[in-house]
């Protein structure tokens, strides 16, 4: 049995944004240098713990804005050639939905700063930013966005919905780079040669923000198109389903994006007002490696933009290992033994349609263990398991202090960003705990090389469904054992 202490879960969105017409996507494995009519080599193999905190996938371990608090995000593009459109996931602590979802798209050297607050009438949190680089669908920095809350439970109260969306992790990762131009080296390029997208999402001019928060006129016209081009994948008819790679590659480049170098990092900070305290910490950084373990070659990932629509996503098997959204038939309706035997017959149906909104996430295969990425439902279980592998840890140790005469106490945390991927609850199943077992969902997210059904992360020994909260029908994980030290 694995244990992963570090958060890993997450998973749903902004529904019902309104937007028309119909798009497909896919992961691309690009195959050639960056250039007019194509993204760029995919040579990363690898997911890794990066040690130096730069990397392609960011996992802000904790936000809450319980009890008046406010938990402010930054995350810094360091790569001085190329933007990046980043994927950002809110997830709620109980189980892991998915409470909101968007793009950021950094220009080079960029940073964006968001803070979460609480509702002050209906308690729900919301995300408010001063900054202005832009982000899809537009989150006004002059009022905040409310988070969202169509996949929590339906019938739990508004308060316990409410509750459920001030606090839980955050998944943020790089989609797909924005190059300077369509050449093979972005440095020292005229900005003529930028594509639509760049300029759209470059800071510029005398008041340094970019078209797409410009003054309403040509510029900003053009800047909304191509954003909204880009990330709905709707402009020029070329197949995106991943059947042609070079048609494939050719579309990507034309809307402006090449597969993603990463080069991010992340930090983010919680302010106690009333306590005049304030926590920070920095996003554990997920790097995408060349070579094997334990290279720290920075590589070059699969593109995996997806529009940002609520369209139901075509094969999401492909792309999410989420019990939820997968239908697979060795996959979502599995509850597993400690031995990996299967007790409950598999469905084939998925609980939730996926929206393409619902995409990506950390278990859309980004990198290619054996060279070339193979489309099936085994991919993202495989890519689930990876990240597992890179976050696990078997023990874990700490200080404590209580002393009276300071009032002192201590908190620890503890976030597992990855066991969305591998089980997660269905709130359809029963609104009463009463069949709380059978409402679990599983995924067969194994550690790397492990038989199918065997060495799981997360099964039916190792976690539970716990009713005595205030939160009814929550997932919690079993820990063996807990021992405490004097200072002595």
């Amino acid at each position: 049995m694995r244990k992963n202490v570090l958060a890993l879960s997450i998973a749903t969105m902004i529904g019902g944004l309104g937007l028309a017409g119909v798009a497909s996507a896919a992961v691309i494995q690009g195959t050639a240098v960056v250039g007019a009519a194509d993204i760029g080599v995919t040579n990363a193999t690898r997911t890794t713990l990066s040690i130096g905190g730069l990397g392609h996938q960011l996992i802000y371990p904790y936000f809450t804005a319980q009890n008046g608090q406010m938990t402010v995000l930054h995350v810094v593009n360091t790569d001085q050639d190329n933007g990046k459109a980043l994927k950002v996931r809110f997830r709620g602590a109980a189980n892991s939905d998915d409470v909101l979802d968007f793009y950021v798209l950094l220009s080079p050297g960029d940073v964006w700063t968001g803070a979460v607050t609480a509702d002050p009438t209906t308690g729900i949190a919301r995300l408010q930013t001063a900054d202005t680089s832009c982000t899809y669908p537009e989150i006004s920095n002059t009022a905040p966005q409310t988070f969202v809350t169509t996949r929590l439970a339906p019938y739990w109260t508004d308060a316990v919905k409410a509750s459920n969306t001030r606090e839980g992790y955050v998944e943020m990762f790089v989609a797909a780079d924005i190059p300077g131009i369509t050449g093979p080296d972005a440095r020292g390029s005229t900005f003529a040669t930028a594509t639509n997208l760049y300029k759209a999402t470059k800071h510029t001019g005398s008041s340094n923000i970019p078209n797409c928060r410009a003054a309403a006129g040509a510029d900003r016209t053009a800047a909304d198109l191509a954003l909204a081009n880009a990330l709905l994948e709707d402009a020029d008819g070329t197949p995106t389903d991943g059947t042609v790679v070079a048609d494939a590659e050719a579309h990507a480049a034309y809307m402006g994006f090449s597969a993603p170098t990463g080069k991010v990092a992340g930090s983010w900070y919680i302010i106690d007002v009333a306590g005049s305290t304030t926590f920070s910490g920095d996003a554990a950084a997920i790097q995408a490696i060349a070579g094997a373990l334990p290279s720290t070659t920075n590589g070059r990932a699969n593109y995996v933009v997806f529009p940002q629509i609520d369209t139901a996503a075509t094969t999401p098997d492909q792309f999410t290992a989420d019990p939820l959204l997968a239908a697979i038939a060795a996959n979502v309706g599995t509850v597993k033994s400690a031995a990996g035997a299967l007790t409950v017959a598999p469905a084939t149906v998925p609980v939730i349609t996926a929206g393409f909104y619902d995409l990506p996430d950390l278990s859309t295969p980004y990198v290619n263990p054996t060279g070339a990425y193979v489309p099936g439902d085994l991919a993202p279980r495989e890519a689930a398991g990876v990240l597992s592998q890179a976050l696990e840890v078997k023990t874990i140790t700490n200080q404590y202090a209580t002393d009276a005469g300071i009032s002192a106490k201590t908190d620890w945390l503890f976030s597992m960003p990855s066991r969305r991927y591998s089980v997660a609850y269905d709130y359809g199943t029963v609104a009463t705990p009463t069949a709380v077992t059978a409402a679990r969902v599983f995924s067969d997210v194994a550690a790397p090389g492990a038989p199918a059904l065997l060495d799981q992360y997360f099964y039916t020994g190792n976690t539970s469904v716990v009713t005595s909260f205030s939160t009814p029908n929550l997932i919690c994980v079993k820990a063996t054992s807990q021992t405490f030290y004097d200072r002595e």
